[in-house]
């Protein structure tokens, strides 16, 4: 499967700060998703343009790496985000802060 590293700040719901721990972060990911696709903010669960034609993680896999880490980011995204009562299977990243592995 093949991997990302994100190499800048994530656009997102998340504080600055949150989302600077994702920068040097590799993961495996899912592919990308369309630019039409109608996704749903990670924090609110909303809908939301921002990471369209990003590419998809596997929520487990991104807070496995990003625990190893930045536990502290990590624990914010468990208790704030959608992925606390587990309702989101995937994240995605905009493509313009991935370098593809």
């Amino acid at each position: 499967m093949p991997k990302i590293r994100i190499i800048a700040t994530p656009p997102g719901q998340a504080p600055e700060e949150i989302r600077k721990s994702w920068v040097g972060l590799e993961m495996e990911t899912l592919g990308q998703v369309p630019a039409d696709a109608v996704l749903c903010g990670a924090v609110d669960g909303r809908p939301s343009e921002v990471n369209n034609n990003g590419f998809r993680v596997t929520a487990s896999e991104a807070l496995r790496v990003l625990e190893a880490a930045a536990p502290k980011a990590a624990r914010w995204w468990q208790e704030r985000s959608v992925l606390r009562d587990g309702s989101a299977a995937e994240l995605v990243f905009k493509k313009d802060v991935c370098l593809l592995l």
